[in-house]
């Protein structure tokens, strides 16, 4: 007597949870971001990240002065900053130049800091409102 391998019949029922599994990722991937910035949405976040040179110093705030007048101040939290602006120029221009400064304290004596600047370019981002930009060491 032979005996016949079975084999799965395909169902309706995997199908479709397939197809509805398929057309909810699709959806997810096109549905627009409710932080979508928009051209006439002039509110950008700039985060990253900064540091210091010299042996037992630490950034411990950082200062932006943009060429549109704004200005937007944070102090480090661990090695990390977060600023918001609201004057950020779109198309054609698309952004704003200015630099950034940051302030370095010494952790064994908090009156001993130095400063050291850097260039920056905040730009709109075309998804969202957050730019990332790491400002190094100084």
């Amino acid at each position: 007597m032979k005996v016949r391998p079975t084999h799965r019949k395909p169902t309706r029922h995997r199908s479709k949870l397939t197809a509805v599994a398929a057309i909810a990722l699709a959806g997810g991937f096109l549905a627009t971001p409710s932080s979508q910035a928009w051209d006439n949405d002039p509110n950008v976040t700039v985060q990253g990240g900064g540091g210091c040179q010299k042996l037992f110093f630490k950034a411990t705030s950082v200062s932006f002065a943009l060429d549109n007048g704004e200005t937007a101040t944070s102090a480090f939290s661990g090695r990390s900053y977060k600023v918001n602006f609201t004057n950020i120029s779109g198309a054609p221009l698309n952004g704003n130049a200015g630099y950034a400064l940051v302030e370095c304290t010494n952790v064994l004596n908090p009156a001993q800091k130095y400063y050291w600047q850097r260039g920056v370019s905040v730009q709109r981002p075309r998804f969202g409102k957050i730019q990332t930009f790491n400002l190094g060491g100084g």
